[in-house]
């Protein structure tokens, strides 16, 4: 079982996140752990699911896919924020790891067949001439109803002078926080962008 397979030292249970299948009424939890580095795979997202006993049986792993598309940094980062409701699942990766790069891997369950599935990944938005949203996907909250709304983290994605004192002192200031919602097609848009007031 995937139960099985964790060891000793891998960190499970350093993020935890919770949520309820609409479908069959479970309760879900959602732990972050370290198990997938020794395998090549990275970090992982174990997610369980209440049983009739009030037991809890882990019923998948979410990790980036085995691809070229995703680097050692990426695995090794993937999950520092993330955050799932029903049957969508957003984890940020990259950023601390491999500073200027960062995304947010997108999976989704299938409401038939319980099965979770990797769908995209979003990219961090565009910005302006001089701002680098390295750390895009920091921290990630999906709206609790339906997961269609997610308000993403992206701090330090700036360089400007703090208005406030001390004044005029270069340094890095700011960040950002985005409102991004899902279409029926799957694709994640963003409709707002929130600043920093003291950047």
């Amino acid at each position: 079982t995937f139960a099985e397979r964790f060891i000793e030292g891998d960190n499970f249970g350093q993020t935890i996140r919770t949520s309820l299948n609409s479908t069959n009424g479970r309760y879900m939890v959602a732990v972050l752990s370290n198990i997938g580095l020794s395998q090549g795979s990275g970090k992982c997202i174990n997610i369980f699911e209440e049983q009739s006993d009030r037991s809890h049986e882990c019923v998948a792993v979410l990790c980036l896919p085995s691809t070229d598309v995703f680097t050692g940094d990426d695995r090794a980062s993937f999950g520092r924020g993330f955050d799932i409701v029903d049957g969508v699942c957003l984890a940020g990766f990259g950023a601390y790891a491999d500073p200027g790069r960062s995304g947010i891997a997108f999976f989704r369950r299938d409401n038939q067949t319980q099965v979770w599935s990797f769908v995209s990944v979003i990219e961090p938005p565009a910005v302006n001439p001089g701002e680098n949203p390295e750390y895009f996907g920091t921290s990630i909250v999906l709206e609790k109803t339906s997961g269609k709304t997610a308000v993403i983290g992206s701090p330090s994605s700036a360089v400007g002078i703090l208005k406030t004192p001390p004044p005029d002192v270069p340094t890095p200031a700011g960040g950002s926080v985005y409102l991004l919602t899902l279409s029926n097609q799957d694709v994640w848009s963003v409709q707002d962008k929130m600043q920093d007031p003291f950047s």
